[in-house]
């Protein structure tokens, strides 16, 4: 009776355990957490947190190696963007401030994508974040279609926020590249 009783509670324990645990991967450094108002992310050892408002945002679970490997690294897809019916991937990382070595996203732009085949590149900054829009090649057999992407950077408290953001729809570059920027614009920053 006392091993079956034994035996109860260290199961007892591991299913508290697994109810307990957050919203992280064991290799993951984010946390984060939905409400009835959005979404938000945070790393564990900063103070730093971003708050998306949308509640169409879906947790990405595949890693597929690269950047995405980092411990600091998250991917969401939001299923519903205002001006498009495609859904609109967010990712990026919040890393140490000590990791940004560029004066500009320019900078970062040249060592990170200078070779790559981009087209429609454009260079915006909002409040203290600096952004590049630019678009790249879809197959042949989409016709009429953009693939828009925005990488954003912030340096804010200890944290380097770099964003990574993207759309693909039949929408003209010049409207994804809005409704990319659109939603830079709504994302908070909260200590």
């Amino acid at each position: 009776m006392k091993k079956l009783n034994c035996l109860c509670f260290v199961v007892f324990i591991i299913l508290l355990l697994g109810c307990v645990t957050n919203n992280t991967k064991n290799n993951s450094n984010i946390d984060y957490n939905f409400d009835n108002q959005g979404l938000l992310i945070k790393t564990k050892d900063r103070n730093v947190k971003l708050f998306i408002t949308s509640k169409y945002l879906q947790n990405v679970k595949e890693r597929q190696g690269g950047g995405q490997n980092n411990p600091n690294y998250f991917y969401f897809i939001d299923k519903k963007v205002e001006g498009t019916n495609m859904d609109l991937h967010f990712s990026g990382w919040l890393l140490p401030i000590e990791n940004y070595k560029y004066d500009h996203v320019a900078d970062f732009w040249l060592e990170e994508y200078g070779k790559k085949n981009i087209f429609n590149h454009d260079i915006r900054e909002f409040d203290k974040w600096q952004a590049f829009l630019y678009d790249i090649p879809v197959p042949e057999n989409f016709t009429d279609v953009f693939s828009s992407h925005m990488r954003a950077n912030l340096l804010y408290d200890d944290t380097w926020i770099d964003l990574h953001l993207s759309i693909t729809d039949k929408k003209p570059s010049e409207i994804l590249h809005n409704i990319l920027f659109d939603y830079l614009k709504n994302i908070q920053i909260k200590n």
